[in-house]
């Protein structure tokens, strides 16, 4: 599950000039954290198991980090959504495409809520209000 967030070094923000893109980091250093602003789970296929598998992580990575928006994303489905809605998880839950194995169809509606939501939540945690 990738995190995206701000690097600290020694629990202070890392302000070293990076060019951007700036690079992925695979290793954090014993004095560096990540404040993570977004995470995304990504899975070609979920299903019932596979859902609240992440909706449990999902908790423990917005735990004590509430400016965290943790969101699943998925090309297709083998699980009831209506159960994704009784967990009131459907906002944070982007279902991009719909099909077989060998041919997915791409739902732009899905894709624009999902482009939404990032930018609402990037716009309240990265500007002053």
């Amino acid at each position: 599950m990738p995190a995206i967030g701000y690097l600290l070094v020694e629990g202070e923000p890392n302000r070293e000039a990076l060019p951007w893109p700036r690079p992925e980091i695979e290793k954090l250093q014993t004095d560096e954290a990540v404040l993570p602003l977004v995470t995304v789970n990504s899975k070609i296929r979920v299903s019932q198991g596979g859902g609240f598998d992440w909706l449990g992580r999902e908790t423990l990575m917005t735990k004590g980090n509430p400016h965290c928006y943790s969101v699943q994303v998925c090309l297709r489905k083998e699980m009831d959504l209506t159960v994704v809605e009784a967990a009131q998880a459907a906002d944070k839950w982007f279902l991009l495409g719909s099909g077989t194995e060998s041919r997915v169809e791409l739902n732009l509606r899905e894709l624009h809520r999902l482009e939404e939501n990032l930018r609402e939540h990037l716009a309240r945690r990265m500007t002053k209000q």
